[in-house]
């Protein structure tokens, strides 16, 4: 990677805001849109599972019946889209999307029955629930799914407060997740941030100190 596109990811990083306020009657264009989604489909995956998908809600009927169970946040509200992740469950991974992601991603097929011993031993010599690393699986992409939209000039703010049950329960019902399958994770508000929200624009952004933050080790 050439310097000037090293140094434009950190600026676009270290000069990104959690939009909690959005302009309300911004729209986001299709093509704009695209290339977000776009971004989080490529994103890294661990052993390439498919284990999680999205949901865009444009402004609709949808997405005001699923406000109250978002607390009516802003960034919810007057979103020009909101994503929401979607990661897998244990039994939908292993009886499905495991042999369906390594069928799809190992072009040798003599080789896939290790790839698939590779990812169950993972699961379990680290004790980790399959559930819950389909749901870091999501955080990873909602990372991409951030700096990919600043890189196209998009506000975005992440929302981990909501009624989950509630939304689980509104997404089974309109047929977008199947409960035994799926659940949902976390969402993504974005739109044109409102440059005059006083609790975001007009406080520098600060982080931990450098020194603090990281250990580099020396060579042996």
């Amino acid at each position: 990677m050439s310097e000037n596109k090293s140094h434009h990811v950190y600026e676009l990083i270290r000069n990104r805001r959690a939009t909690k306020k959005m302009v309300p009657d911004y729209i986001i264009d299709e093509k704009t849109l695209n290339s977000i989604t776009e971004a989080i489909r490529w994103t890294s995956a661990s052993y390439g599972i498919f284990s999680y998908r999205i949901i865009v809600l444009p402004r609709n009927s949808l997405r005001t019946e699923l406000a109250p169970y978002f607390f009516n946040q802003s960034q919810f509200v007057n979103a020009s889209h909101v994503i929401l992740f979607v990661s897998a469950k244990e039994k939908y991974l292993r009886e499905s999307l495991v042999e369906k992601s390594i069928s799809a991603t190992v072009p040798v097929e003599s080789m896939r029955p290790s790839r698939t011993e590779a990812v169950y031993s993972n699961w379990s010599q680290n004790h980790v629930l399959p559930d819950w690393w389909a749901q870091k699986q999501a955080y990873i992409a909602l990372g991409s799914a951030m700096i990919a939209a600043a890189d196209v000039g998009i506000g975005t703010g992440p929302m981990e407060g909501f009624d989950k049950d509630n939304v689980n329960s509104t997404l089974i019902k309109h047929k977008l997740i199947n409960g035994e399958n799926e659940q949902f994770v976390v969402a993504l508000g974005m739109g044109k941030p409102d440059l005059q929200d006083p609790y975001v624009y007009f406080f520098d952004k600060v982080r931990m100190n450098e020194k603090e933050f990281t250990t580099i080790l020396k060579e042996d």
